[in-house]
């Protein structure tokens, strides 16, 4: 049965490096550390050195994972996606979710407001693209229409500025080509046909004028 024969603290890297009597070293992250109440010349058993090790990974796993989903909000099939790549195992995924849950860095309802604001301001999609996106992302279709139901897009005006940026791209067309290219492309990117033809029209008219 190993003994805790020095404990030994790293402030810079926020760690408790324990040394056992068997030449053994555990390096325990400080929020761990305080929960475990280790102690110099306490007796472990070899489950106490397991449930230690399964404690640290935990913890590990819980911070990259914060990082993760603190960069940007994530929905849930996301987070599910980061946890399939690292290979965590089934028996802590369901405890990894709830501490997201309590720090409130999983909702996909707030992650989709995040993701249509976004696109909204930078990058203007139509709605049709908007809710692909999110389906896309593991967002359930009653949490996409009531997220774009409160969303005011104006596709046409969304339309009329993707061709006004790329007006050189059709440049060497003219007449109904140039008009057919516009709509083409705009079809493309998701812009119903009427939407798609009144953009053309309208570029068309800016550029003879």
């Amino acid at each position: 049965m190993p003994l805790v024969a020095s404990i030994v603290p790293q402030n810079a890297k926020n760690l408790f490096c324990v040394y056992l009597d068997n030449g053994f070293r555990l390096d325990i992250d400080v929020y761990s550390f305080s929960k475990l109440n280790l102690k110099v010349g306490q007796n472990l058993s070899d489950s106490d050195v397991l449930k230690i090790l399964e404690l640290i990974e935990f913890q590990k796993t819980l911070d990259r994972l914060i990082n993760f989903a603190t960069i940007r909000p994530r929905s849930i099939k996301e987070i599910s996606l980061w946890l399939d790549r690292k290979k965590v195992p089934e028996k802590i995924r369901l405890e990894l979710f709830d501490k997201l849950k309590s720090l409130k860095l999983i909702d996909d309802f707030k992650f989709a407001c995040w993701w249509v604001k976004q696109r909204n301001a930078f990058n203007p999609k139509p709605i049709s693209v908007l809710k692909f996106e999110l389906l896309q992302k593991g967002v359930d279709k009653k949490v996409i229409q009531k997220v774009l139901a409160k969303t005011t897009v104006n596709e046409r005006e969304n339309a009329i500025n993707i061709l006004a940026r790329k007006i050189n791209k059709f440049s060497k067309y003219s007449g109904m080509a140039k008009f057919n290219k516009m709509v083409t492309y705009l079809l493309r990117k998701g812009y119903s046909i009427e939407n798609a033809r009144h953009a053309a029209n309208h570029v068309n008219k800016q550029v003879l004028t």
